[in-house]
């Protein structure tokens, strides 16, 4: 359901006279300076474009009229663009340095050994009940997995992460995963869930090339690992390297960003400030409606209640 705070945290972003104008009315947390500072470096030797908007949330948001809206996912039934997230620059408050570091802290982990020979995952339990469903499969087979709460456990980093499992998995939030990116850098097998929505990292990975995928149930899991085989992990571990190296830097992400708002001009969409206007009301109209279902759905409730007492 798209929330208020969905709105008024949008950023709209233009150029004219080669000046970068941006217009928000909610600044949250540190995610959408560092999408600020991604967007002035790609898009510095582009003159012009016509407003876009950047939906800094992890989920999209339009599916009602088709305009240039950039999410960090999107799906069959949604318009809105992709575009690499603001992690690409770092994520402070989460304790993700500088893109470029990070991933060069993961990949020395690499050539550790791991000191489990599992799947590992560590994050929090509570923000998806696909994640209750591993956890529950985590109490069912402990011999194949080692799957954390994050909100019970020390924290640990991802290159600690890397250097601790012998294989990995990204279990989806209620939208993207801005995680699996880095999680292809480690070079280590990567599980990852099937989902419907779509992001970045995959646009360009190949399953069962350059993952392994698993159902959303994960009803497949412990097969796949069952499955994966030592020798055949030492020969094409090199695939996965030549894999995130090439696809995943943040020069390519810079150049993707870049080549997308390049692609705007040729597209016949305008987004002018009636049509902004426009797609605002149509979310708050979507916001509304829902509020009115809720409330109906309260009151034919409690009157029920009423004539059973």
């Amino acid at each position: 359901m798209i929330k208020l705070k969905d709105i008024i945290s949008l950023l709209i972003i233009r150029k004219n006279k080669w000046k970068l104008r941006f217009l928000c009315l909610w600044w949250w947390t540190d995610r959408k300076k560092s999408m600020i500072k991604i967007l002035k470096e790609s898009l510095q030797d582009i003159k012009n474009f016509s407003p876009v908007v950047i939906n800094p949330w992890d989920r999209p948001i339009n599916k009602y009229i088709r305009l240039n809206v950039f999410s960090y996912s999107t799906g069959e039934w949604y318009y809105d663009k992709i575009i690499p997230d603001w992690t690409y620059d770092a994520w402070i408050e989460c304790g993700i340095p500088e893109f470029n570091k990070i991933t060069k802290e993961i990949e020395n982990a690499w050539y550790e050994k791991p000191l489990v020979n599992k799947i590992g995952w560590i994050w929090n339990f509570k923000t998806s009940p696909s994640r209750l469903v591993l956890a529950k499969l985590w109490d069912d087979y402990p011999q194949y997995l080692d799957i954390k709460d994050s909100n019970n456990t020390q924290y640990i980093t991802l290159p600690d992460l890397v250097k601790t499992y012998s294989c990995l998995i990204d279990v989806e939030w209620y939208w993207f995963s801005w995680r699996l990116k880095y999680l292809f850098f480690s070079w280590r097998p990567v599980f990852v869930q099937e989902r419907t929505l779509k992001e970045y990292a995959l646009i360009w990975a190949i399953p069962n090339v350059d993952y392994i995928p698993v159902k959303n149930d994960f009803s497949n899991l412990i097969e796949k690992f069952e499955q994966l085989d030592p020798k055949e992990v030492e020969k094409i571990w090199q695939n996965w390297k030549n894999f995130a190296i090439k696809n995943l830097n943040k020069e390519m992400a810079y150049e993707y960003i870049h080549n997308e708002f390049l692609d705007l001009k040729k597209t016949k969409i305008k987004f002018n400030n009636c049509k902004i206007i426009l797609f605002i009301f149509i979310i708050l109209i979507n916001r509304l409606y829902w509020k009115m279902v809720g409330l109906v759905y309260f009151i034919t409730k409690n009157i029920k209640r009423k004539k059973i007492i």
